[in-house]
């Protein structure tokens, strides 16, 4: 699984530990299923970037921070990257 999802994952999980929330709050509070917000915390949903923004409302914290007109990805491996790529929004 990926490093970053499942950092998310967790860091979504922790916030709503802390504040308080059952999945099946959040869930109603986002406008959708607690088996959706149990997928989210185990790392097996996909999300959007206006999912994660939704999210980061709801529990009061950025999860993320994209700039508007370029987004940067680390990526680690054993040989050095450079360069851009065109990728779609969804």
């Amino acid at each position: 699984m990926n490093d970053d999802l499942d950092s998310i994952s967790i860091l979504i999980s922790h916030l709503r530990v802390e504040r308080n929330l059952s999945q099946a709050e959040l869930a109603r509070q986002l406008g959708t299923s607690q088996s959706a917000i149990n997928r989210i915390e185990q790392g097996k949903q996909n999300l959007s970037i206006e999912t994660i923004h939704r999210i980061s409302e709801v529990l009061g914290r950025r999860l993320i921070h994209v700039a508007s007109s370029e987004i940067s990805l680390r990526v680690h491996g054993g040989t050095e990257l450079s360069g851009t790529i065109s990728v779609n929004t969804s």
